[in-house]
């Protein structure tokens, strides 16, 4: 409630400040007739989005909506993750990858009827974190915008680059902690590399520096622990290290350095399809453009196999990866959106994913299911979330999470227990999870171990194990609800065997595409008694005998 009536207060301040016009009246000022340096961009675009845009389907944030002939400004309210991604331009680029007199055209038409509705202070649209992410957009699409352009559209765009870089130099610090203040900071500072070629950014190179350091972890992660804002702070950092090289200023030691942490984290996290893991708040992000990323990092090396800082450990043996994630919720103030995926894992066998977490999606409604331990490929006590989430998307209470590894003779073993479920039904989970050598038999033990004295013991509760399935795999029950059998669209399959509960099969929803996509999950569901409850179950390739011993 605080937290909301302060956000209601620091609204009310903004407006009667920002959309005073004394104030805007100070966003005036000298505008250079030319850039002084076009920093380019490092993201490839997609030439398909460029079309769909001609043809009024503007998809933004996981939701489409259409409006032909009219710019989508015109749209009425959607969802507020909708309009920043579109307010934030990033879809310039996919313009740019088109190519062709007609994609400029239509491309400039966007940013010429933007100046004209938004080109004066307005909440949502200039909030320091859109405007950082909209002038990131324009710095780096400049040449391809103004090659050939008319004066009139020349002035307009870079007085408005011009007024919206002088906004941000004073509200950067308003950004939301984590990647958005860094979108922030890093748009300002492409802006006035291109407007400037970099005089006057010495304290904000220092503003982004002292950032780096709080959000990189020292295993390359990022703080919030979400795979997807690490590939966003590394896609920033790459950017802005090229366009100083091309200004010819000096690059900041923090900034490489970070850049070289980030680089082997991103391979760490990868499925074999090139994507990034779903934990804590992952989306999709195809695999070309990560390899991008890589080759623009220019950092060496294989992917490593753990994460001590972020809490991850990457299982590989052949073709098949399995990611665990045995950290705990970021601490504050990073921990807004935060996800209760305790000891999930996912699974992939070559290009296949097989096992995954429900993914996330920027929209309210599927972004707090998403959040939620259920949604995620781990063990759930009374249909509740192993740690608590508060509305406004933070952690109340942080668990204990812990792990250890071990690997012998080509097997690989990751121990790890969690307490989130210590003071509501006083048990702790632990699991293991083992990789076979050669990669074809992956097996697990889920076990809840009660806390008590040895007086009271804790009552009896229901448990889920959760194995959600990705879309394009198909399952069955066999053996009579003991097995099941997993079949790709490729490839060969894989059995799920289980002992300690009951199977069963039901539907699951999967976000981590483009678009939300209906898919399956198998779940073992059971009891807990007066002792340690102990669920065991194991995947086995198709014609592949188990593996008879486990590391001990």
């Amino acid at each position: 409630m605080r937290r909301r009536q302060g956000a209601l207060l620091r609204g009310l301040w903004e407006r009667a400040l920002y959309g005073n016009p004394l104030y805007q009246s100070t966003l005036g000022g000298a505008v250079p007739e030319a850039l002084a340096v076009l920093v380019g961009d490092l993201r490839p675009g997609n030439a398909q989005r460029a079309n769909d845009i001609f043809q009024g389907r503007y998809q933004f944030a996981g939701t489409e909506q259409r409006l032909l002939n009219e710019p989508p400004w015109n749209l009425a309210a959607a969802d507020p993750a909708w309009q920043r991604e579109l307010h934030g331009f990033g879809w310039l680029c996919d313009f740019r990858a088109a190519g062709g007199e007609a994609a400029r055209l239509r491309a400039r038409d966007l940013v010429r009827s933007w100046i004209v509705r938004f080109g004066t202070w307005q909440a949502e649209v200039w909030q320091p974190e859109v405007t950082g992410r909209r002038l990131a957009a324009w710095s780096a699409q400049a040449g391809f915008l103004l090659d050939g352009a008319d004066p009139s559209f020349r002035r307009s765009f870079m007085t408005s680059l011009s007024r919206q870089a002088r906004h941000l130099g004073r509200c950067n610090r308003r950004a939301g902690h984590g990647e958005p203040r860094l979108a922030a900071l890093g748009g300002l500072l492409l802006s006035r590399l291109a407007l400037t070629g970099g005089t006057g950014g010495g304290r904000h190179l220092a503003a982004l520096g002292h950032e780096i350091e709080r959000q990189v972890l020292a295993d390359g992660g990022h703080v919030s622990r979400n795979p997807s804002a690490m590939l966003e702070v590394l896609g920033h950092l790459l950017t802005l290290r090229a366009a100083l090289s091309l200004a010819q200023c000096e690059v900041p030691a923090v900034l490489e350095s970070a850049i070289e942490r980030l680089a082997p984290m991103v391979r760490l996290l990868r499925h074999g399809d090139g994507g990034p893991v779903f934990f804590n708040g992952g989306r999709w992000r195809d695999g070309n453009e990560i390899e991008g990323l890589l080759e623009a990092a220019d950092v060496p090396g294989r992917a490593g196999d753990t994460a001590p800082h972020s809490g991850y450990h990457r299982l590989a043996t052949g073709s098949t990866l399995v990611f665990i994630d045995t950290g705990a919720p970021p601490p504050p103030p990073f921990a807004a959106g935060a996800h209760a995926g305790l000891l999930s894992f996912e699974l992939s066998s070559g290009k296949q994913r097989l096992i995954v977490n429900c993914g996330a999606h920027p929209g309210q409604k599927w972004s707090d299911m998403a959040r939620t331990t259920a949604a995620h490929s781990t063990l759930t006590l009374e249909d509740t979330n192993a740690i608590a989430l508060a509305d406004d998307g933070l952690v109340p209470e942080r668990p204990t999470v812990g792990a250890r590894r071990r690997e012998d003779s080509g097997a690989k073993l990751v121990e790890a227990a969690h307490d989130g479920y210590r003071e509501r039904f006083g048990f702790k989970h632990r699991r293991s999870i083992y990789l076979a050598p050669g990669g074809d038999e992956v097996r697990g033990e889920d076990v809840l171990e009660p806390l008590h004295d040895g007086t009271q013991p804790p009552q009896p509760r229901d448990f889920a194990i959760r194995f959600h399935l990705h879309p394009e795999v198909q399952a069955s029950l066999a053996q009579g609800g003991a097995s099941a059998l997993l079949k790709p669209p490729r490839g060969r399959g894989w059995t799920l065997r289980q002992s300690g509960g009951r199977l069963e099969l039901e539907d699951s929803v999967y976000l981590g595409g483009l678009e939300i996509r209906r898919s399956l999950q198998l779940v073992v569901r059971g009891t807990t008694g007066n002792g340690e409850t102990t669920v065991k179950w194991a995947l086995n390739k198709a014609g592949k005998a188990p593996v008879d011993s486990a590391p001990t």
